[in-house]
């Protein structure tokens, strides 16, 4: 019996303190939307933070990806004209330079792009245009499109 008992009183305190949660206050709700200023809503402020941060995050590590394949490549062409070299020294023939430039663009032109792509979208999600796009949300002004097409992507992919 005293387990029922038990079990009644959490259920009642559960769902009593649940409700009480839930309630708002009236001064507390209103005290953030001061009187002159526009209304800016703290949900968006702390999406474009994230989603700027998220952005930067992943151009940094396209363009180290980028720096890192053309360093491969640079590394693979270097020791392709050293043994080039040798073996034509042994030989008696030198390498083209023509072909060792389309070589070195062949093997390092993918780094390159990578990179570019990676430098492209840092300065694009850069902090200072964040607070730059922030002030002038907290004015009034509405979020870029381009902010305002990543945010509704991204949480309409999240709240499937």
């Amino acid at each position: 019996m005293n387990g029922k008992r038990l079990l009644l009183l959490a259920l009642y305190l559960t769902v009593g303190l649940s409700g009480y949660a839930q309630q708002t206050h009236g001064a507390d709700s209103l005290a953030r939307y001061a009187i002159g200023k526009p209304v800016v809503e703290y949900d968006t402020v702390q999406a474009v933070r994230q989603l700027f941060a998220a952005k930067r995050d992943v151009a940094g590590y396209t363009a180290n990806i980028g720096m890192l394949t053309t360093g491969v490549g640079g590394v693979f062409l270097l020791s392709t004209l050293a043994f080039a070299n040798l073996v034509g020294g042994l030989v008696g023939l030198k390498p083209d330079p023509g072909r060792v430039a389309v070589l070195g663009l062949k093997l390092t032109s993918p780094g390159l792009l990578i990179t570019s792509l990676g430098v492209a979208k840092r300065i694009r999600y850069n902090r200072k245009r964040e607070e730059a796009i922030l002030l002038a949300y907290e004015q009034g002004q509405p979020l870029p499109p381009f902010v305002r097409r990543s945010l509704t992507r991204r949480y309409d992919r999240l709240n499937r």
